[in-house]
């Protein structure tokens, strides 16, 4: 019995440490693809991120969006791996810099817009978040 609980536990534990990694990777994903959206904040100096760690993110999201594209009921907003595979093949020949093409920018504008994500002021006027705001 003792066993059994600790299997279920450590089973528990895993997928929890799981869960964590895949909502970081999740959020730098989601960071890295506002940076995306919007052109006068990528011109405003920030950091590029490395193609490597770009597609890293997108590999660690593809097969978790795939699977709630698989298991959509219609009960909540749509999300479809069409815009992150785009992306996938877009970043996979492209080294970032701050003259981000517009099929990126674009596409990075889609796949957040699944989420819900746009700035009030539009992403061509988005700079980054006011003091104390949230990003879109």
């Amino acid at each position: 019995m003792a066993d059994a609980e600790m299997s279920a536990h450590d089973k528990e534990a895993e997928q929890q440490a799981q869960f964590k990694d895949f909502m970081t990777s999740f959020m730098r994903l989601l960071d890295m693809m506002v940076f995306f959206a919007s052109p006068r904040l990528a011109a405003s100096g920030v950091s590029l991120p490395s193609r490597e760690h770009i597609l890293r993110h997108l590999d660690a999201y593809l097969p978790v969006a795939a699977e709630w594209e698989r298991k959509y009921d219609g009960s909540t907003r749509r999300i479809t791996t069409a815009p992150a595979q785009r992306l996938r093949v877009r970043f996979s020949t492209w080294t970032p810099t701050v003259d981000i093409p517009a099929d990126i920018v674009q596409e990075a504008r889609t796949f957040l817009d699944e989420f819900g994500m746009e700035p009030e002021e539009g992403w061509d006027a988005f700079e980054g978040p006011r003091e104390g705001t949230p990003a879109p």
